[in-house]
């Protein structure tokens, strides 16, 4: 089931970043099917695999705001650590066999996801491509 999509106005002008993006839709697209479906295992299983994928992504995009000195790093990680620890708590409920994730909470994962790419993400491809970083 699509529940989210990646096109290209989504793409912030640094190709892996576009990638991981992309990946993560993927993920959040099995999240939601499995949810729909009831299908806890898999849908921790995804959820994990989710939060690994954040990990990943977060770290390389700090890491090459730093490296550049975005003017705008410690508010963006902060959105990142929040983020984070919001997916993580999720994932860890069906860890504990307490699932904590309603619908209204996948809405709200989406609109992060989008919110944050349109926003913040874009300013900083932006900011990598000046930098000789695509």
């Amino acid at each position: 089931m699509v529940f989210v999509t990646f096109t290209e106005a989504e793409k912030v002008k640094n190709c892996l970043m576009d990638e991981q993006h992309k990946q993560m839709t993927h993920i959040i697209n099995k999240i939601y099917t499995a949810f729909i479906l009831k299908k806890n295992r898999t849908l921790q299983s995804q959820l994990r695999i989710l939060v690994g994928h954040l990990r990943s992504h977060f770290d390389y995009e700090e890491t090459l705001m730093q490296q550049t000195q975005f003017e705008g790093y410690y508010s963006h990680k902060l959105e990142h650590d929040r983020f984070y620890c919001k997916v993580e708590g999720i994932w860890q409920s069906y860890v504990d066999k307490n699932p904590k994730l309603t619908l209204e909470e996948l809405y709200n994962v989406k609109s992060w996801f989008f919110n944050h790419i349109e926003i913040n993400d874009k300013k900083c491809g932006e900011h990598f491509a000046k930098n000789g970083i695509s």
